[in-house]
């Protein structure tokens, strides 16, 4: 009987608990399920929302690769052309230099020649004119005044027969 006094006990309280559960149901099942209706809205939007982010992130994303591979293209195509570019300036600057070279090469030659030339005259006289003037201070010195009035006489018949 003690056991079942103490069930009569909790009958009272099962029953306004239950009461309670059965108002708060009835009550709160409307905001609930419109609560949960709202919340699963709310999480079908970030859903789509992300699903469309993430097909705009890889649509920007193969756009960018395309630009990328584009961008190397045209990279190498500038490339290749200034690497072409380089190429023909420097076998222009080889050819002018080598015609430079060969028109210095010339003018050396001419300079080198005149300057031969010039030096081999100026040779010449300075050989002549050491000789006269060695010949003639020998001469000068050697000579004697019977020699000289000889050699006017000398001078004189030649002028006189040639007259």
């Amino acid at each position: 009987m003690a056991a079942g006094n103490g069930f009569q006990v909790v009958i009272p309280y099962a029953f306004n608990a239950s009461v309670v559960v059965v108002i708060l149901f009835v009550l709160l099942r409307k905001p609930t399920k419109k609560f949960v209706f709202q919340r699963h809205e709310r999480m079908k939007d970030l859903f789509e929302s992300a699903k469309k982010a993430k097909l705009e992130a890889e649509q920007a994303l193969s756009s960018a690769q395309l630009n990328l591979e584009q961008f190397k293209k045209n990279e190498q195509q500038l490339f290749s052309k200034e690497v072409e570019k380089i190429d023909r300036e420097i076998q222009e600057l080889k050819t002018k230099n080598e015609d430079e070279i060969k028109r210095l090469k010339v003018e050396a030659d001419r300079l080198v020649k005149n300057e031969l030339e010039s030096a081999g005259s100026r040779v010449v006289e300075r050989f002549v004119k050491m000789i006269t003037d060695a010949t003639s201070s020998k001469l000068e010195s050697k000579l004697q005044k019977d020699d000289h009035v000889a050699i006017i006489n000398d001078a004189r018949s030649n002028i006189e027969a040639g007259v």
